[in-house]
């Protein structure tokens, strides 16, 4: 109930309790300053104060005072204060609730449509959107606007928000992996993709009648690096590398070691040839390789054709969706590539046969076998694994320069580039839904820039080409 706080003597202030939020915790109640000048109503406090100074402290004092007052004159100044007091009250309280009064009694929590936004938006997403999508929404938003109600929300409350996310000091802004500085700029876009979902969705199911999102600006990535790639030099040293590890290293000549390096070598070099990502790579079968005999030449052929995906696995099972972009690809391997291919595959066929017998392993049929799977299972490997694998090789390799696993695909796409492969082919075999891509990445690998360079050393006059 509002009530007042003599604060002066010709003061008062305004209290309007707010109720609880949105977890059942009291609100701060709402406060507002109430000075008087009105000649009469100040004359009026005077009368009731030299009377009793008690009576104008609060409205439960006026209100005891009315209900016991005999004198005519003291009732007439003390009603008149009590009728000023209810008109402000009455004005403060509906400046606060908006005049709505309907739509305060059918509020619904941030949390409440938070819930029902994770039930019925986000199974329409892809797993690993669906993934990204709840962790931030949990970790990061709901944290900060779980005690308020939905139609609370403002633009300001969402600026505070993302300011605060970029604080590390903040219990929003510090980064889940124990790593000093602030939240990378990619981490910031997607928590404003969570926002932007759930307050388009509030709107779109009406929840809400305007969207506290617009006027928001994408977070900039301003620190976002440059794809990291391996120039030709370094990709010789790989292959020598993985040549190495598979058939030079005293350690590993037990069959089943070897063919564990096989895997890696082959899961490398078939990345650095064809620029495949890595759930393409792990949703590679047996079945999808092709092998055809040259007579002419004498050599034999291979292509290959990307049909499904594993992005990730749900509750030990993987998640096969389509190509990106929803269109299978089909790709030509040299024959260095496919004689490497036919060799796995029979040792790899052997290793699974071997496995067979075993207690809840995939039986193997005909060429329906991932080509990368998991030798006790025969499931395809977990994508976390082959970054494992990618770390562990190069501890033992410590004289490679370490990148990224994807660097592996930037750097098919750098030497398809600076090799001059026509633009749709690179697009292609790369699974771009256009050209524009390659365009970009031109202007990103300095081996892009240097084999465009040496186009010219053929070309120029003798004389320019001595050294002294």
């Amino acid at each position: 109930m509002a009530f007042i706080q003599q604060r002066g003597k010709y003061s008062w202030r305004l209290v309007i309790p707010l109720g609880y939020d949105a977890n059942g915790k009291k609100r701060t109640p709402a406060r507002k300053p109430c000075p008087i000048t009105d000649s009469t109503l100040m004359q009026s406090i005077d009368k009731l104060d030299d009377f009793d100074p008690a009576i104008l402290k609060t409205t439960k004092s006026l209100n005891d005072f009315l209900k016991t007052c005999t004198d005519a004159a003291l009732l007439r100044h003390a009603k008149k204060l009590q009728k000023f007091f209810e008109e402000q009250l009455f004005k403060f309280k509906s400046d606060i609730e908006g005049g709505d009064t309907y739509k305060k009694q059918h509020r619904t929590s941030f949390k409440t449509f938070g819930d029902f936004w994770k039930e019925n938006h986000l199974p329409t997403l892809e797993y690993t959107t669906r993934q990204s999508y709840k962790y931030h929404y949990e970790t990061r938003i709901l944290p900060y606007f779980e005690s308020m109600y939905l139609d609370e929300v403002t633009t300001t409350h969402i600026v505070k928000f993302m300011t605060e996310l970029r604080n590390p000091e903040t219990k929003i802004g510090k980064r889940r992996n124990g790593k000093p500085g602030p939240l990378k700029s990619a981490t910031l876009v997607f928590v404003y993709r969570v926002l932007r979902s759930i307050f388009s969705k509030a709107l779109q199911w009406k929840k809400l009648d305007d969207n506290p999102m617009e006027g928001i600006d994408k977070p900039a990535e301003d620190d976002v690096k440059k794809p990291d790639a391996y120039n030709v030099e370094e990709l010789m040293q790989l292959y020598e590398a993985l040549e190495h590890d598979v058939n030079f290293d005293p350690r590993y000549k037990v069959p089943r070691y070897r063919i564990e390096r096989m895997i890696l070598q082959v899961l490398v070099t078939l990345d650095t040839t064809t620029g495949m990502r890595r759930a393409e790579l792990l949703g590679q079968k047996r079945s999808s390789l092709k092998f055809h005999y040259e007579p002419e030449s004498d050599i034999w052929g291979c292509t290959g054709t990307v049909l499904e995906t594993i992005p990730a696995f749900e509750n030990g099972v993987p998640v096969i969706k389509l190509p990106k972009n929803n269109e299978p690809r089909s790709m030509a391997y040299s024959p260095s590539i496919a004689y490497m291919l036919m060799e796995y595959c029979k040792e790899l066929e052997m290793h699974l046969k071997i496995a067979q017998g075993r207690e809840n392993v995939i039986s193997i049929d005909q060429e329906d076998y991932y080509l990368f799977p998991n030798l006790v299972t025969g499931k395809p490997l977990h994508p976390s694994t082959i970054r494992k694998k990618w770390v562990e090789f190069h501890k033992r390799n410590p004289h490679l320069r370490y990148i990224p696993f994807h660097g592996i695909r930037h750097t098919a796409t750098s030497i398809m580039i600076a090799k001059n492969v026509h633009n749709q082919a690179i697009a292609k075999r790369l699974g771009w839904k256009n050209a524009k891509m390659v365009d970009r990445y031109s202007k990103i690998f300095a081996s892009v820039d240097e084999a465009s360079a040496a186009v010219f050393e053929d070309i120029l006059p003798a004389k320019l080409k001595r050294r002294e």
